[in-house]
């Protein structure tokens, strides 16, 4: 981490750059013939240091949503996607939204490890307030490892379809603009695709009792963005 030639020998180490976590320091003296002793190794750890990368993917054009009643019945691809956005909560139909967002992350390293994660996404519009029917009601990301389907392509099926990791995270309810979720969880982490399609799931925990929606901004408008260390 440095050198220092003139007694009292000291080295002032900038971990800014350095990864969180344990690391082994030792120290080296050399005399006038270069012999050189080596200290017993000291474990330092490190908070709030730096050396992680950060990467953000947009959601991609086969994202969208698809609507059912609370027992699966009547599903079907919502057609509104570029008038209104992607639909989440129970709409005018009395059908339940529910959306497909869709990330090609193959862009992480094959040997990066995740630290982190999150979405964030953009409120277009909303009826009443959904987090609150039934009270206590919460909007839940599931995480999918490739696509939920044969391919990424929104489909009908994706409403019932059971996501790789389920509840790993949620996003509160916000009044306007964008909002970023909750991190994931450990286990939502290890369902992110490094070698290919992340696919995320938004749904409420709960099936809305009356008209109750918020309807969110697709493709460009929601993102998933991934932090990382390389071993």
């Amino acid at each position: 981490i440095g050198t220092d030639t003139t007694a009292p020998y000291s080295v002032i180490w900038n971990a800014a750059g350095v990864s969180d976590g344990s690391h082994s320091l030792t120290a080296k003296a050399y005399d006038a013939a270069e012999n050189v002793g080596t200290s017993a190794p000291v474990t330092v750890t490190v908070t709030g240091g730096g050396g992680g990368e950060t990467a953000t993917f947009p959601s991609a054009t086969d994202d969208g949503y698809v609507k059912a009643y609370s027992d699966g019945s009547g599903a079907e691809v919502g057609t509104n996607k570029y008038t209104l956005g992607l639909g989440l909560g129970r709409g005018i139909d009395s059908k339940i939204n529910r959306a497909v967002l869709s990330f090609d992350t193959s862009a992480l390293p094959d040997n990066a490890v995740i630290t982190r994660a999150y979405l964030t996404v953009t409120r277009n519009s909303s009826y009443s307030n959904p987090w609150a029917n039934p009270a206590g009601n919460q909007l839940l990301i599931d995480v999918q490892t490739g696509c939920l389907g044969p391919n990424c392509a929104i489909e009908t099926a994706d409403w019932s379809a059971t996501a790789t990791q389920l509840g790993v995270g949620q996003i509160a309810q916000w009044t306007s603009g964008t909002t970023d979720s909750t991190d994931l969880s450990s286990t939502g982490l290890t369902a992110i695709n490094k070698t290919g399609q992340t696919q995320v799931k938004l749904r409420f925990s709960q099936f809305q009792t009356s008209t109750a929606y918020v309807i969110i901004a697709p493709e460009t408008g929601a993102t998933l963005t991934v932090e990382y260390t390389i071993p």
